[in-house]
């Protein structure tokens, strides 16, 4: 698989192996030649409600939040495969339906996520 900036991914999470993978957007790739050549990402992280204060807001397990947090220092090896984060809006109903990352990669996205403030908000766009 190819991966280039702009794409949303599913990564495998270091801390907890068996967990759900994390969803974020690659926004840059590059070779950090201060870790040994290592080929690394800059990713721009979606939350999954769980993972915040915010734990009985998800209409369903496929919602996840849009965020501006972003690390620089992502492994590339930690990525598992491409996925698909379709925006709504806020008013719409989440779907129904379980995201399964093994068959049906996607999720969907209707709230904003500010990390810093722990905070939920509705974005236009």
């Amino acid at each position: 698989v190819e991966y280039k900036v702009g794409d949303t991914v599913l990564l495998r999470p270091s801390e907890l192996p068996d967990g759900p993978p994390y969803v974020a957007t690659l926004e840059a790739l590059y070779v950090s030649h201060i870790r040994s050549e290592r080929s690394e990402a800059r990713c721009k992280w979606f939350y999954r409600p769980e993972d915040t204060m915010f734990k009985g807001i998800a209409g369903s397990s496929a919602e996840v939040f849009a965020s501006e947090h972003v690390d620089d220092q992502v492994p590339v090896g930690s990525i598992m495969g491409k996925c698909e984060v379709r925006f709504t809006s806020p008013s719409e109903p989440a779907p129904i339906a379980a995201a399964d990352p093994a068959t049906e990669p996607w999720f969907v996205c209707r709230l904003f996520y500010n990390h810093d403030k722990e905070t939920l908000e509705c974005r236009a766009g």
